[in-house]
């Protein structure tokens, strides 16, 4: 038996390494831990050793997600179950040489994500005093032409639990803790990243770090709005590479008798604020996987 406790960290490969390093080292407001002319990683405020990782490559795209569980019985475990279902392994469960360390191994779902589980990773001490910066990663949402093998292979192998839906089950929220999504799979013609979403304690600190990206000449390319599924709050923007990435607080804790909604597709429900407008052209180009000629231009300063 296993059970997945939340995202431990995302690796992108990146055209743009030294560029997207000084974004999420700097107004982004993520902390460098390790850096390397090859990769680059960064921590939140929570205790986790890093929750991005970037690699310098000569393309754009999601290398790995990082999924936490508790104890090596479970990672075996973890294994063992995705073997039997027939699913490629990577990389056999072993001490991991990555830097944090931990046990875990790598395996593929159904659209060529790599996926690694893992535990025993070393820890950092939390950081108190700078609520203003991100924690964590909350969620992220995966595009996807495949829907129901990739809800079989999250749901049914993995343990994921469906908390609610877009009409016709062209968007999914799963949990895999309290909190209402972790992963969320769409419908899409090209799988990959539609956007990756960094938790903040309160609307206080959201706002903050809204600011310290508008003093530098980013303004969101979408919010700040509360959506309707899930009931976050968010504010929509984009890397050097033009990764969508969200700043977010607020998810929902739903109960344990929590009966999953099927949503209408409406711009009421994805903002029921109604104060963000519609989402730019621009930011649904990006949440689609394309970023050819994308070019963020800000000051690189902050003072």
């Amino acid at each position: 038996m296993f059970k997945i406790q939340f995202i431990r960290s995302i690796t992108l490969r990146t055209t743009k390494k030294e560029e997207c390093e000084r974004y999420y080292g700097g107004p982004w407001g993520l902390i460098p831990v390790d850096s390397t002319p090859e990769r680059a990683l960064f921590r939140g405020t929570d205790s986790g050793h890093h929750i991005l990782q970037l690699l310098k490559a000569n393309d754009t795209g999601l290398d790995k997600i990082c999924l936490a569980v508790d104890t090596k019985d479970e990672v075996l475990g973890a294994a063992q179950a995705v073997e039997a279902a027939g699913y490629e392994i990577l990389s056999v469960a072993a001490e991991l040489a990555s830097m944090g360390g931990g046990f875990g191994f790598t395996t593929v779902d159904p659209d060529g994500n790599k996926i690694e589980i893992s535990c025993d990773v070393t820890k950092h001490e939390l950081i108190e005093d700078k609520p203003e910066l991100l924690e964590r990663i909350s969620h992220m949402l995966l595009n996807s032409p495949s829907m129901k093998p990739m809800l079989a292979f999250y749901v049914d192998l993995l343990g994921f639990t469906i908390s609610d839906t877009y009409e016709n089950d062209c968007m999914v929220f799963l949990r895999c803790n309290e909190l209402h999504h972790c992963i969320v799979i769409g419908e899409a013609p090209v799988a990959g990243i539609q956007h990756i979403a960094f938790d903040v304690p309160n609307y206080d600190a959201l706002m903050c770090g809204v600011g310290r990206l508008r003093k530098i000449g980013i303004d969101p390319l979408w919010g700040v709005g509360r959506h309707g599924p899930g009931g976050n709050i968010f504010a929509y923007f984009a890397d050097p590479n033009g990764y969508v990435v969200e700043i977010t607080c607020e998810l929902l804790q739903p109960s344990d008798d929590y009966e999953p909604q099927a949503w209408k597709r409406c711009a009421e429900n994805g903002d029921i604020w109604g104060s963000a407008g519609a989402p730019s052209d621009e930011i649904k180009k990006l949440w689609l996987g394309d970023r050819e000629g994308f070019s963020l231009q800000y000051t690189e300063s902050s003072d």
